[in-house]
């Protein structure tokens, strides 16, 4: 059997974003429940920058007007809030090794602790995996006005699932 090794790259000509996702959190008792859309984008210098929205809504407007003050409250937190006393955004940093990309998170809230999770990267979609099993895709979206190169279009044809086990066989 022959197998094609294919290095996935990061995208950062646009973002990757998923939903509508349902949520569920209980406090103190009381459930708190709804849908989300999640969207992240990562640059070339090593940053990210992410935040979810009950509703669908314009990330890469969002991302192009970040001030600085922004960004430094989103990497520190607790960044303004929108909506239902949620954050506006997060931000942090990355790595990669390989397909695997290590997403780390600092908020000073966290006491001096970082918080670090992987995602698979499979061509257009971030992969998350919980005990083996796909938790989380998040699909690429180019910038508005850009469209996908066509070997990302023709790849699309795949399944990222298969694509992501096969990575894991």
């Amino acid at each position: 059997m022959t197998k094609l090794i294919m290095t996935a790259k990061l995208l950062f000509d646009g973002f990757y974003a998923s939903g509508p996702r349902e949520w569920e959190e209980w406090h103190a008792g009381v459930r708190m429940h709804g849908v989300r859309f999640h969207y992240i984008r990562y640059y070339a210098n090593g940053n990210w920058i992410s935040c979810y929205r009950d509703h669908a809504f314009d990330f890469w407007t969002f991302t192009e007007n970040v001030t600085d003050n922004l960004w430094g409250l989103a990497k520190r937190g607790p960044a303004p809030q929108v909506g239902d006393c949620d954050p506006s955004c997060f931000a942090g940093t990355f790595t990669i090794d390989k397909d695997v990309l290590i997403q780390s998170f600092s908020p000073d809230f966290f006491g001096g602790r970082t918080q670090s999770w992987k995602r698979t990267i499979a061509e257009t979609e971030l992969i998350s995996f919980n005990q083996g099993d796909v938790a989380f895709i998040l699909q690429f979206s180019p910038r508005p006005g850009n469209a996908m190169p066509f070997s990302t279009l023709v790849q699309r044809r795949s399944s990222p699932l298969i694509i992501a086990i096969s990575r894991i066989f």
